[in-house]
């Protein structure tokens, strides 16, 4: 750390994350899985050449290209986990304005902040690099396109940690900090593309205007560079760098926004000018009610279950008024979205649109069910309110069934919305009452991943952060965990038919149907009718098993609570 004299916040962040187990458990863990997924696309390349190392000579570029592909979603995820909490964190220690009143100055302030995280995921970037070093070795990847594949992983690394820092400056929660990051990284990569695509649509523009602007919609996106880059081999190294310009771009605006937001959000206090109008919208109504004589509500304390009565009207996300009015906004946002697009599309494009609609929100109830749950009981332990909560009569499980009765508000009022999208998107103009060349069983399978899914992953988040005091870190481990969970079914896939050349009709497929992620991939496509078992058993073992995993953590959750809050007290 010597060589960083000059920036002490750097120097310190730097100590911090050397000194912290978790980065060394993520350095490995990010090692382990980055050598598994080579080892996975090695044997596939190698298996398309019979297995021939000579006949491996040569396809360097395509090894290298897959290794750019799983290096930048790694980074995705990792990133906002790893930033997000960088403002934040010193927000809710009350250790930010004592930083603003020191030497440093805001830009130096959120400078080295934006610099700490970018060189911390830079170091797992070099776990990659003897990898790279193999592709080189086996020919095939020229000098020009090395050079594009390691500016696109640093491109990456700036732009998400900037956005992540942004994020981190307007927000006063870690929690919000971490969605808004992974939302805006949404925005900024889809939005533009969609948004043109709808404009085109309505404003029937030419088709010149239309090639020349849906090309370039994805500018920000740095996995697209990569791509447009290396399929026109006709332009120059300086002309692909020129194509980053719009995302060195939004890194500057991102450290620009951060720069305005961090004096200004410094403090915890105060409500965000959303809560401020529903607030206002309540004040209205009770406003009327007093001018039509009718009686408000007393609004006394509960007579049982007080702690479900908290969480149900103290907490914003949760309050049935304010809920119902983001789902009226939701539903009618999406109602007008359906109807552009089925005036401007066939019937085929409007069915996807729906089960696109759908399998988003059930993505955001998985996540909302993950971030959610784990923070239920470590955002107690944060705020010193959990050893009041203990204090009372209330057996500890009596406390956590009560607290999820508002996270179960929150997840369901997804789940319901996303079901009926997905049923109709299976519904027929032509047969009616039946699905899409399928029949009422893939209903049913769709009804048992809804019902299911969700309320598991929610009591696997739980379960994490009765386990673990640290708040931020169990929601990183719940987030890691979920993802992985839903990957194990292409990875064991992967394993089981692509590098044991096992058969897709043999009893080995009974192992994928033990993966969350197998009934859906074989309910919304229409899977191989050759598969063993097909979707009778893929639906039967998929609520045996899951449900079982549901109700045996939820088991494990309610007999330990009284051990894991640290109560002291048997079950």
């Amino acid at each position: 750390m010597g060589l960083l004299p000059g920036f002490p916040l750097l120097v310190k962040e730097l100590s911090e994350q050397a000194a912290r187990k978790r980065t060394y458990v993520l350095r490995s863990l990010y090692a382990v899985g980055l050598m598994l997924a080579f080892a996975l696309m090695y044997h596939t390349t190698a298996r398309m050449w019979d297995n021939s190392r000579m006949g491996m000579v040569g396809l360097g570029g395509e090894l290298f290209d897959s290794l750019i592909y799983t290096q930048y979603w790694a980074i995705l995820l990792l990133m906002p986990g790893l930033a997000a909490s960088a403002l934040t964190s010193e927000k809710e220690q009350g250790s930010l304005t004592i930083l603003m009143l020191t030497d440093l100055g805001p830009w130096e302030l959120l400078l080295q902040k934006w610099w700490s995280r970018v060189m911390l995921v830079g170091s797992f970037l070099l776990l990659g690099m003897p990898l790279m070093g193999l592709c080189y070795a086996y020919g095939g990847l020229e000098t020009e396109r090395l050079a594009l594949g390691l500016g696109v992983l640093v491109l990456v690394c700036l732009q998400t940690a900037a956005v992540a820092i942004a994020v981190s400056a307007w927000c006063r929660g870690s929690i919000a900090a971490l969605l808004g990051t992974y939302a805006l990284l949404a925005l900024l990569y889809l939005g533009p593309e969609l948004l043109l695509s709808v404009v085109k649509e309505l404003v029937m523009i030419n088709d010149t205007t239309s090639r020349i602007t849906l090309n370039h919609a994805d500018f920000l996106w740095p996995l697209r560079l990569f791509d447009h880059a290396w399929s026109s081999r006709t332009r120059s190294l300086g002309e692909h760098l020129l194509g980053s310009l719009p995302i060195l771009g939004s890194v500057v605006g991102a450290l620009l926004f951060t720069r305005w937001a961090l004096p200004r959000r410094a403090q915890l206090g105060g409500s965000g000018p959303l809560l401020r109008l529903l607030r206002w919208l309540d004040a209205l109504f009770e406003r009327g009610d007093a001018a039509l004589g009718r009686p408000r509500g007393a609004g006394d304390l509960p007579d049982r279950a007080p702690v479900a009565w908290r969480e149900l009207n103290r907490r914003s996300l949760a309050n049935w008024r304010y809920l119902v009015r983001f789902l009226i906004l939701g539903v009618v946002a999406v109602i007008g979205l359906l109807t552009l697009i089925g005036m401007s599309s066939s019937w085929d494009t409007f069915l996807t649109s729906l089960q696109v609609i759908g399998l988003s929100l059930l993505a955001i109830s998985l996540v909302l069910g993950l971030v959610l749950g784990a923070t239920v009981i470590a955002t107690e332990r944060m705020q010193q309110t959990l050893d009041v909560l203990l204090t009372t009569p209330l057996e500890a499980r009596t406390i956590l069934v009560e607290k999820l009765r508002g996270l179960r508000r929150i997840i369901w009022s997804l789940v319901v919305p996303a079901f009926l999208l997905m049923a109709w998107h299976g519904y027929d103009q032509d047969l009616g009452v039946y699905y899409r060349s399928r029949t009422h069983p893939n209903l049913f399978a769709t009804l048992a991943y809804f019902v299911i899914l969700p309320p598991l992953f929610t009591w696997f988040a739980i379960a994490i952060g009765l386990v673990m005091r640290n708040r931020n870190r169990a929601v990183i481990t719940a987030l890691i965990g979920g993802c992985l969970w839903l990957a194990s079914t292409l990875l064991i896939g992967a394993v089981l038919f692509g590098i044991m050349r096992l058969e897709e009709r043999s009893l080995a497929m009974v192992v994928c149907y033990l993966t969350p992620g197998m009934l859906p991939l074989i309910n919304e496509t229409n899977g191989p009718n050759n598969l063993y078992g097909g979707l009778p058993l893929a639906m039967t073992m998929f609520v045996v098993w899951h449900g079982a995993l549901w109700l045996g953590l939820r088991w494990w959750c309610l007999r330990n609570a009284d051990r894991l809050m640290r109560r002291g007290g048997g079950s």
